[in-house]
């Protein structure tokens, strides 16, 4: 914990490490919080509902598998896919970058 000046006691941390989700529940609240462009709650349920745990996986490298879900077109799917993939190279990249101690 650190003080601040003007707002007090404020938990502190000096590293944070971010997992992939690793369940259905995990995956679908990942995915229903707006972090992939495209995906909302009831995309994210049908998503999780159809494929479970390798929602993740046909989202990086399937998206030709989105379109079984009904009103998928192949365009979404792609667009889907593509800011899906989009987030996970962010992510690589902060990983990456965290090693270095960069201010």
């Amino acid at each position: 914990f650190s003080s601040h000046p003007q707002y007090g006691e404020q938990f502190s941390a000096s590293e944070v490490e971010r997992y992939l989700p690793s369940n259905e529940t995990e995956i679908l609240n990942y995915l229903a919080s707006g972090v992939v462009r495209g995906v909302g709650p009831a995309t994210a349920e049908k998503l999780v509902a159809r494929f479970g745990i390798e929602t993740l996986q046909v989202l990086e490298s399937e998206p030709e598998k989105l379109t079984a879900i009904k009103g998928m077109t192949a365009r979404r799917a792609q667009e889907i896919s593509a800011a899906f993939n989009e987030q996970m190279g962010l992510r690589r990249v902060m990983e990456f970058l965290a090693h270095y101690d960069l201010p």
